[in-house]
């Protein structure tokens, strides 16, 4: 059985409760999928969406289907991530497979670190504990340091982070925090990460 972690940003939480942000450590089973399910994040959906999502001229558009089928504010949030995603696409001169929807580009190269960059985000496989350890270092010192890091870097740089999190350094160490666990507890599996323009990011085993 396929196990995974699905985490939702601490802001959800802060906002539902009234209160102020306090990161914390999400549990994890190894026997079944866990999740913190806050309110209706459009992280949990994204990838629904893939079926109305197809390639022209190397970017990403929205189905009329998509549009017939979807309410309004998932377009809204579907259409914003398009657009952060083209315009990556165009800033990395990535070039997108009109098959698998994957898109191909150069990064930077870690040892035991693989990705796979998608319209909603990007996957990040782990094949050793030192990669783990690199990008969750990484995450922890922020800046330049995800440099090459694909959505790791544009989720610093647009400011995401720091929006979901009520800071960065909270939201980054609390993902590097989630990451260690989860490796930690899945010693006899490879792992990797889902991470969304949003913000939003989830753990698996494979």
């Amino acid at each position: 059985m396929k196990k995974s972690v699905k985490l939702v940003t601490a802001a959800a939480t802060a906002m539902m409760l009234g209160g102020g942000i306090t990161p914390t450590l999400a549990s994890a089973s190894t026997n079944a999928n866990v999740s913190t399910n806050v309110g209706n994040n459009i992280g949990l959906k994204l990838q629904s969406f893939d079926q109305y999502i197809y390639v022209k001229n190397n970017e990403f558009i929205l189905s009329d289907t998509g549009l017939v089928n979807m309410n309004s504010s998932d377009i809204i949030a579907v259409r914003e991530t398009l657009n952060s995603s083209n315009q990556m696409i165009k800033q990395q001169h990535g070039v997108i497979n009109p098959e698998t929807k994957e898109v191909m580009t150069i990064t930077t190269f870690v040892s035991g670190l693989s990705t796979k960059w998608f319209w909603w985000g990007e996957r990040y496989y782990f094949t050793s504990n030192a990669a783990v350890a690199n990008v969750s270092h990484r995450m922890r010192n922020q800046a330049d340091t995800l440099a090459g890091l694909g959505v790791l870097g544009t989720v610093l740089s647009s400011g995401t982070a720091a929006v979901v999190g009520g800071s960065a350094a909270i939201y980054f160490n609390n993902a590097a925090n989630n990451l260690d666990y989860y490796n930690s507890i899945h010693i006899h599996s490879h792992i990797y990460m889902d991470m969304g323009y949003s913000g939003y990011y989830t753990l698996h085993t494979f």
